[in-house]
């Protein structure tokens, strides 16, 4: 299991990164994205404004790393 700790103070959790990343673009609170690459790349482009820098992923875990560098989210917990 996966659970991550979002900034805004919202948890989400799943078996997997997809399943995680799946939730939180469903929970969007502007038009939902139909997949989850366009949720991260929306995302992306926020944190592009956010930080000048933006983030780098190629999937799901990568995505969810990279936020929690940039500090979209608090925390990242993993358990079997």
């Amino acid at each position: 299991m996966i659970k991550v700790y979002c900034s805004d103070g919202a948890v989400f959790e799943g078996r997997t990164a997809k399943e995680v990343v799946n939730k939180m673009r469903l929970d969007n609170w502007e038009t939902v994205p139909g997949t989850n690459e366009e949720y991260m790349e929306q995302a992306a482009r926020r944190a592009r404004v956010w930080d000048g820098w933006g983030i780098k992923y190629n999937n799901e875990e990568k995505f969810l790393e990279e936020m929690l560098r940039i500090g979209a989210l608090k925390g990242i917990e993993k358990t079997e």
